[in-house]
């Protein structure tokens, strides 16, 4: 199985400069859609806060209810695999274009 993954991608280095790109992408956008949830939960936190009560821990589920955020990072666990994404995107497409300049494509 191993063979056939190596032998698609280094026929034509292209194809993993590609899978880089939507890595590194997918990795971004998930940072991204992570920070912005976790403003929008300490912003719905600190509002609650300022009502009267505690300051409480607000879920993402309850700031977005009509969306669904189980993708979205929460934990440090969620941006650390978003950061790995992120990694190895960039790792796959420079060995890409690396494959390519060799290969004269």
């Amino acid at each position: 199985m191993l063979e056939r993954l190596n032998d698609y991608f280094l026929t034509q280095p292209r194809r993993l400069v590609a899978l880089g790109d939507a890595l590194v992408r997918a990795g971004g956008f998930l940072l991204l859609a992570g920070l912005v949830g976790r403003v929008a939960a300490t912003g719905v936190s600190t509002v609650k806060g300022l009502a009267g009560g505690a300051q409480v821990e607000v879920a993402l589920s309850e700031v977005l209810p009509d969306y669904l955020s189980a993708w979205m990072p929460e934990s440090a666990l969620g941006y650390v695999v978003a950061i790995l994404m992120l990694i190895a995107g960039l790792i796959s497409a420079r060995t890409g274009r690396v494959y390519e300049r060799y290969m004269g494509n």
